[in-house]
């Protein structure tokens, strides 16, 4: 095999990707953080209790989003980078459909069982005068549930669609009306935690409006279609994003748990101080989720490919780019922890108690974040490659295990840093449990990340069978050709094989290089790889180019003022036994058979 691609599109992919996937989840998590603090900073610490309180039903609507956006995401990007939009487009199909019965079906249980679920959630006993205040906040949100579920499909889905700044315009949309729709409440109506929950409500609303707005857009993959609804790929939907509803439900549950031990050590204090590092923790988890989001995506697009190399330079980077992310984040947090919390201060005595919890809990915080961070990237990447058991296992001991056990054992002595102190040491013992199973499956641990890729040894096709390249001149093109026709005489390949498969390389690479790479002022690259397969010949190539489907090229009428116009690609698509032309992510994807 000859291996000279050096991740570039992977890198860039992911760079461009994280930053806007970042944005959009911070901005949709931010309506949460908005009722936070003006909760907290207008309508005093009882109704920050009852925020506190309610605040687990969001895990749970995270957990039935996060299970369709990331299912459907991996899902989808497993279909594309295998070439079968068609079956994309019916994943997104009963996806919407799911998630339009589902939301429905949670708003008439929330106002049928609004007293009940509020008792269960902690509305009881010494915190019994809280159920009104949590009461009214739930009717209020209840109405914005369904916009909230599209709101995590549409923002992983769109950046697969082309279309990432759309949901960065949405979430801009739904925040700034939130936070004038929150402040209108508190300073002029005065409604109350009911008024809270309407305000949120419809910003979100609105962010979806902006959104449904990309479907008015012609060349675009995915489009909403009962024909295209079939149940069975549901459970390929579910299965695929279980591990996010095992971490969004065990996050639910370990916060039950956590302000039960909360009031058996300080009282509502306590509590309110739980809920703003929860509150806080919607912020800046959503970061370091934005970076597990875009690992998943890309992992289920090589993985689609069956690309061992392009998913040991994704784990790399996004390794890496938690730790930058979570460190630069931690040193932030641990400096800046008192102005934080501040912003949940209302002054009073009670308040002020509650502030030198909250504090300690964000510089205890701190500490596990980039740890937090590179666990959400490997979660998020045994999704995409399909390990799933094990995605479920370490979401589940990220979320709760660990953190539950580390808190009872540790609250005894240290009560409320006991429970702060659980959520760094949980992270470390995460990866630590992550690393154990890499080096008990691979036997011995790479120096690299090869050793914690998860994938069987043969995966796709064996290495020998395998050419990859990274040409960036047509001069290196010939000389990539060159080698090709060596490498498939080697590999068995007949004479007419050996000559066309070269032919289609240089015609393709060369045309993406001539008129790709000169296209503007960017910086651009492209990949190669040529597979030798039982059955057929596979050549792919992969550009961060400007959007170009060769087979409308090819479909073009025959010019007789021009003969020779468009006849490399008539040639290639007249000789192939399949192309498959994505274009996804902003890359161009192109799949030949021969």
């Amino acid at each position: 095999m000859e291996k000279s691609r050096d991740g570039q599109v992977i890198r860039t992919l992911y760079r461009d990707s994280v930053i806007s996937i970042i944005i959009a989840a911070v901005a949709a998590m931010f309506g949460m953080l908005i009722d936070g603090i003006i909760i907290s900073k207008f309508l005093g610490t009882d109704s920050m209790a009852a925020y506190g309180i309610v605040t687990p039903l969001f895990s749970i609507m995270t957990a039935i989003s996060g299970v369709f956006a990331t299912g459907s995401q991996v899902f989808c990007a497993k279909h594309l980078g295998a070439g079968r939009v068609g079956r994309a487009r019916e994943v997104f199909s009963v996806c919407m459909y799911a998630t339009f019965l589902i939301a429905v079906g949670i708003i008439v249980v929330l106002y049928l069982f609004c007293e009940p679920i509020t008792f269960v959630m902690g509305a009881r006993g010494t915190a019994a005068p809280l159920m009104p205040l949590c009461k009214d906040y739930l009717y209020g949100i209840a109405p914005g549930i369904l916009p909230v579920l599209l709101l995590f499909i549409f923002n992983s889905l769109m950046r697969l669609d082309g279309d990432p700044n759309r949901v960065i315009w949405a979430v801009a949309a739904m925040t700034v009306f939130d936070i004038a729709g929150d402040l209108v409440n508190a300073l002029i109506i005065h409604g109350g935690m009911l008024g809270m929950g309407i305000s949120t409500a419809i910003s979100y609303y609105i962010a979806i409006a902006i959104m449904l707005m990309h479907f008015r857009k012609k060349d675009i993959i995915f489009r909403f279609s009962m024909k295209d609804v079939h149940p069975a790929d549901l459970g390929g939907i579910l299965q695929t994003g279980a591990a996010t509803a095992v971490g969004s439900v065990s996050t639910m549950l370990r916060n039950l748990i956590l302000n039960n031990i909360m009031v058996a050590v300080a009282a509502s204090t306590a509590v309110a101080a739980l809920s703003v590092r929860n509150t806080l923790n919607t912020l800046f988890g959503s970061i370091m989720m934005g970076v597990g989001m875009t690992t998943a995506m890309i992992s289920g697009i090589v993985y689609g490919e069956e690309d061992k190399h392009s998913a040991e330079h994704l784990l790399s980077v996004s390794i890496r780019y938690a730790l930058i992310i979570g460190g630069i984040q931690a040193a932030a947090i641990f400096l800046f922890a008192s102005p934080l919390v501040a912003l949940f201060s209302s002054g009073k005595e009670d308040a002020e108690i509650m502030t030198v919890y909250a504090v300690r809990a964000m510089r205890f915080y701190a500490f596990g974040l980039p740890l937090y961070g590179i666990n959400q990237v490997f979660v998020n990447y045994l999704q995409g490659i399909s390990r799933l058991k094990l995605a479920n296992i370490v979401s589940f001991i990220d979320n709760f295990l660990y953190v539950i056990v580390l808190s009872l054992l540790l609250t005894p002595a240290l009560e409320t840093d006991g429970v702060w102190l659980a959520y760094p040491v949980s992270e470390a013992l995460v990866f630590l449990t992550v690393w154990i199973a890499a080096r008990r499956e691979r036997k011995a641990l790479h120096k690299s990340s090869a050793g914690l890729l998860f994938l069987p040894d043969v995966f796709g096709a064996p290495d020998e069978d395998i050419m990859e390249a990274a040409p960036k001149t047509t001069a290196e093109v010939s000389a990539v050709c060159a080698a090709l026709a060596d490498f498939c005489r080697a590999r068995g390949a007949s004479k007419k094989e050996a000559l066309l498969i070269p032919l289609c390389v240089e015609e393709m690479a060369n045309n993406i290089i001539q008129h790709g790479f000169s296209g503007d002022t960017k910086k651009h690259a492209l990949e190669l790889r040529v597979i030798k397969k039982p059955d057929a010949w596979v050549i792919r190539l992969r550009d961060d180019c400007i959007a170009f489907d060769p087979g409308k090229r090819a479909g073009t009428a025959f010019d007789p003022q021009d003969p020779a116009k468009h006849i490399g690609i008539r040639m290639i698509y007249g000789m192939a036994s399949d192309i498959q032309y994505v274009n996804t992510m902003q890359l161009n994807n192109l799949i030949i058979k021969i």
